[in-house]
């Protein structure tokens, strides 16, 4: 289309029309080439097979999927988006979520968090490079990348039948739209878009939040809307606009709903503004300049300590660029104020624009829009798509209210719905039950390694650490040589581990090192050492120690040096505020062992889940972090029926066996979020403690069943440990 050595002939008089001598066309013709090669890379055959195989394995049948792109300097608003689903919607955003990011420090961070996010072998081999600073002002550059590929990757799920919300970075939710999504998937619909606000978008329609259902024309559009991204040369949204508006989609079902729904908010400094006081947005989409000022401004900054998802270096990096004020974004969000800021009458209007295309797409006639195969048939021109489009503009707030909510496809299992508000992490060393189950981060002990040993299928793994440390080891040094191989094994295992899962692994250090911090940094400095060598950043491994006093300080150190650590072995209070105050990464209460202590001391009493000792200590722990603004992450783990597990719906983290994940994948009962930080903030949990070693070993000294349980545990990892070195000497 841009090409110089060709001449186009215009409709409207002239002769003939040369690009070289048109400034316009010279830009067309460098932004084309650049795009194109993103584009074609993005799209290969072998790619499309591996994401198909991604979307099986991570997203039920027809499940709705929301697909961003982002580079570096955008992932942090990305992530003030993501904290606002946990706080306003109470649920994990990474489990409806598919990410692309365009830059590989994007993608390190997203993975690190546990997101679903699109390899970058695409990128390398377009070879392109894509600015990671943030340049959200502009419709060239990054920004014309992000929206690009963040329509390929919508136009893949959608092709694989799933229905796709393509969402702009500089979004909140305050409730849930996939629920009004879902209720406003009226049969014949297929496209459901906010309103635009503007008078430049060329048309009704704002390309923050679309959503497609998977239908035929809707497949048809938007994978023609991907074919001539590569030559716009402006606005994403006024391609969109274009589209929507030409006469080969005149049958396309396009609803737009008004802002009292999803709330376009331009030009507004301080409000959120509605035509109706009483209905919340499920939405708000910051358009324009200064976006993480003016949603501090709003009360809408959710991107602080007390979320998960928060990322201290991507704040101090936006506050150097100017982006946000580092010291508010820190500051809590207090969800009541959010009404104020919901305010008075304005009415929403969009005007529509220009009637011809614009920059590169002014050179087209209709007739040279291909339509891109569907499955294998080639539609062409108007043989689908004739008549008269329609637009509905409606209440769409009145209409959310009266549609019944359309059923699911097919019902969500138990464990579907958990790993909506939880993030599920296997408990096994079982390699086949991890791909079976799909969880987000894996765990492995000694005892679950030793079991695992013993399988015929992970021999070579065992051979592998006996031939590193006989490498590493020399003769006569047979101690040092057997710990080289335990953590070589157990490193192994975590390897074959994070192949198949997309965020954490645990990997414990020897657990006869429980009272010994020096020699448990040693320990734990080389199993990253290990990691590392194999091609694998610290940043996907927890080092697992039991939660002793020397435990907690080894954790601290670690700490310092940028290794995250998994406190294990933690049944009382002493112990998790004492890995709180140390700024501990993760703790795991064990929930099953404390109710088989005292149902035992009861004779063999046995509980209800909510009455369940074991549950009441993890809500505990869980609520006490919340309301006191730590940011270590509670796991329960060590669970002894899925009562126990479903009771404590929403914890941060629920580490759990292979057969209870079964019974989970199994039921389909609904789950509710027993657990929110929300809740959290309104719970009596006493006042807040301060730590000393002294005032620990008491406290822990106090409660017998935290003492008795917490040396148990030491001996039984001990002695597996035992039992696991004397398999290895016998292979050796």
């Amino acid at each position: 289309m841009c090409d110089p050595s060709v001449n186009v002939h215009l409709p409207h008089g002239k002769a003939e029309y040369t690009c070289p001598k048109d400034g316009t066309c010279v830009a067309c013709r460098s932004h084309f080439t650049k795009m194109n090669a993103v584009v074609q890379a993005f799209r290969q055959t072998k790619l499309q097979a591996r994401r198909k195989e991604v979307f099986d394995e991570r997203f039920a049948v027809n499940q709705a999927v929301v697909v961003v792109s982002v580079n570096l300097g955008q992932v942090f608003l990305l992530l003030n988006w993501a904290c606002s689903v946990r706080a306003r919607v109470e649920m994990d955003p990474r489990a409806f979520t598919y990410v692309v990011t365009t830059d590989e420090m994007a993608h390190k961070v997203l993975t690190k968090a546990g997101f679903i996010v699109e390899p970058m072998d695409w990128l390398r081999e377009s070879n392109i490079k894509i600015d990671h600073k943030y340049k959200g002002l502009a419709n060239v550059g990054p920004h014309a990348y992000i929206n690009t590929v963040m329509a390929a990757a919508g136009e893949a799920l959608l092709l694989e039948d799933h229905p796709v919300l393509l969402m702009d970075v500089d979004i909140i939710w305050l409730r849930n739209p996939l629920e009004f999504l879902a209720r406003a998937t009226r049969p014949g619909r297929d496209v459901i878009a906010s309103l635009s606000p503007r008078d430049d978008s060329y048309g009704y329609v704002n390309g923050g939040a679309v959503y497609f259902v998977p239908t035929v024309k809707s497949k048809i559009f938007l994978s023609t809307f991907v074919n001539l991204s590569v030559l716009k040369h402006g606005s994403d949204q006024v391609v969109l606009n274009i589209l929507f508006r030409h006469f080969r989609f005149r049958t396309l079902n396009l609803f737009v709903v008004n802002t009292d729904v999803f709330n376009t908010n331009w030009g507004f400094k301080d409000k959120l503004k509605v035509s109706n006081p009483g209905i919340t947005p499920y939405l708000a989409h910051i358009v324009g300049r200064y976006k993480a000022a003016r949603l501090q401004k709003l009360n809408l900054w959710f991107h602080t300590p007390s979320c998960e998802f928060y990322n201290a270096e991507l704040i101090d990096r936006a506050a150097r660029d100017g982006l946000v004020n580092a010291s508010a974004a820190r500051s809590r969000y207090a969800p009541s104020s959010e009404r104020a800021a919901l305010a008075s009458l304005l009415p929403a209007a969009a005007t529509l624009g220009a009637s011809g295309l614009t920059s590169c797409l002014s050179a087209l006639s209709p007739a040279s829009i291909l339509l891109r195969s569907v499955r294998g048939a080639l539609v062409r021109g108007g043989v689908l798509l004739r008549g008269t489009q329609k637009v509905e503009l409606e209440r769409a707030g009145r209409m959310a209210d009266e549609q019944p909510a359309k059923k699911q496809k097919v019902e969500q299992s138990e464990l579907d719905q958990l790993k909506t508000m939880t993030v599920v992490v296997a408990d096994t060393g079982d390699f086949e039950s991890i791909k079976k189950f799909k969880p987000t981060d894996a765990t492995t002990n000694p005892s679950l390694i030793f079991q695992a040993a013993q399988m015929e299928q992970y021999k070579s793994k065992v051979e592998d650490a006996i031939k590193y440390g006989k490498e590493k080891v020399a003769d006569g040094n047979d101690e040092e040589r057997l710990a080289v191989i335990m953590d070589k094994l157990a490193v192994n295992f975590g390897l074959e581990i994070l192949k198949v899962v997309e965020g954490l692994v645990s990997t414990e250090v020897d657990a006869r090192l429980s009272f010994d911090t020096e020699s448990s940094v040693k320990r734990a400095k080389r199993i990253i050492q290990m990691y590392e060598d194999a091609g694998v950043s610290k940043d996907r491994i927890l080092i697992k120690l039991a939660t002793t006093w020397e435990g907690v300080q080894a954790a601290k150190e670690l700490k310092k040096e940028g290794i995250n650590c998994n406190l294990t072995l933690l049944f009382s209070m002493p112990q998790a505020i004492a890995c709180a105050e140390a700024g501990v990464t993760l703790v795991s209460p064990f929930c099953g062992r404390v109710m088989s202590y005292f149902s035992a001391k009861e004779g063999n009493k046995t509980y209800e889940a909510h009455e369940d000792p074991g549950v009441l200590l993890v809500q505990h722990i869980y609520n006490y972090y919340k309301k006191y603004g730590y940011d270590t992450v509670v796991m329960g783990a060590s669970f002894r029926n899925t009562g126990e597990i479903l009771e404590l719906a929403g914890c941060d983290k629920l580490t759990i066996a292979p057969k209870f994940l079964e019974t989970l994948g199994q039921d389909t009962k609904t789950v509710e979020a027993k657990l929110t930080p929300e809740k959290a903030k309104t719970v009596d949990v006493g006042d807040k403690l301060e730590l000393d070693e002294q005032a620990f070993r008491w406290m822990l000294n106090e409660d017998e069943m935290a003492t008795i349980k917490l040396a148990e545990g030491i001996r039984n990892f001990a002695a597996d440990l035992v039992k696991l070195e004397q398999l290895i000497k016998g292979m050796m």
